[in-house]
């Protein structure tokens, strides 16, 4: 059981309105565990610990291990179920919604465009993350981080990203046409061993504008995503919540040294993805990814979604490149 204490109690001041915030906290996430439970997810209760850190993930995680197991019951849930789950917990995942051949076919064309380092691309030395190089003249400075704008990249790509199964989902989510952005996420996603850094807790909504914060990317695994080669974790029911700007750093990620943040990252769950699974998840829900301890390079196809009805704000970033309607 959990003690109130192991919540990061602040000290003796046991009605202070800084302990109630974290009980709330508290109580909401064990309704949520709960609630994976029913769905047949394996969440299992760490304690909190007042050492742990986003740059400590990878280390903590050797120790007691917290992917998040999906059981048969899960792959077997209708599209309606899962998007449900989709809704109240801010992300879900599809097991095998991209056939072996296919997906085979897109990782070799990645692993081919990245071999010829074809543009455009990002750096890890351009973001500076933890565990990238100080800069392109560095060790791994010409580390590549995302093989950019995937949709003109080649047409599998772009198949999948408008494909049947994904306006489908999109279609249900949204309840109306949906729409890709080019201008967020849209890229081929590569995690390296070396270099390949470190994410820290956010909400990809941070530098992002529409009308309103609900959008909803698609995260194909173009092979096996484990806590060891760097997969994601999720904050489940996060995209929920409310925060104040302090909550976050100047480069808008969560703050891991704040005992309230903490309380809510030691909740986090990182779904084991096999090749073809998809995760949906919602551009608030608070999201991480640790470094690549393996000898591969991972792979993964990354798009973002909207509905008809959010449209970006002229003159920014998120109306930058042309939008693909899903009819």
């Amino acid at each position: 059981m959990y003690k109130i204490q192991e919540l990061y109690y602040p000290g003796k001041y046991a009605f202070s309105l800084h302990f109630y915030g974290r009980l709330l906290i508290y109580i909401r996430q064990r309704f949520a565990a709960r609630a994976f439970a029913r769905r047949g997810i394996y969440n299992p209760r760490i304690r909190p610990n007042s050492g742990y850190s986003v740059a400590g993930m990878n280390r903590f995680e050797s120790r007691r291990t917290r992917e998040l197991k999906m059981s048969d019951q899960n792959s077997l849930k209708s599209k309606k179920e899962q998007g449900q789950e989709l809704h109240e917990t801010g992300f879900v995942v599809v097991k095998g919604l991209v056939p072996k051949e296919r997906r085979d076919a897109m990782r070799e064309i990645a692993r081919q465009q990245l071999a010829e380092a074809a543009a455009p691309m990002e750096f890890e030395a351009d973001l500076k993350y933890p565990g990238a190089p100080d800069s392109k003249d560095a060790p791994g400075g010409h580390t590549v981080r995302r093989l950019l704008d995937a949709y003109v990249r080649h047409s599998l790509f772009a198949e999948f990203a408008t494909s049947p199964e994904v306006r489908g989902w999109m279609e249900l989510y949204f309840g109306e046409t949906p729409y890709l952005s080019r201008a967020h996420h849209n890229c081929t996603m590569t995690k390296h061993p070396a270099y390949g850094s470190l994410t820290g807790w956010h909400r990809d909504v941070r530098y992002w504008a529409f009308e309103r914060d609900d959008l909803v990317s698609a995260w194909l695994a173009l092979g096996n995503e484990t806590v060891d080669n760097g997969a994601l974790w999720f904050v489940p029911t996060s995209h929920k919540l409310s925060f104040m700007s302090d909550r976050f750093d100047e480069a808008k990620f969560f703050r891991s040294d704040l005992p309230e943040n903490a309380a809510l990252i030691h909740t986090a769950v990182s779904p084991a993805l096999e090749p073809g699974d998809v995760v949906f998840f919602h551009c608030n829900t608070l999201h991480s990814a640790g470094k690549n301890l393996t000898d591969q390079v991972k792979f993964s196809l990354v798009f973002t979604y909207r509905g008809a009805s959010n449209a970006p704000l002229p003159g920014t970033r998120s109306a930058s490149k042309p939008e693909v309607p899903l009819v």
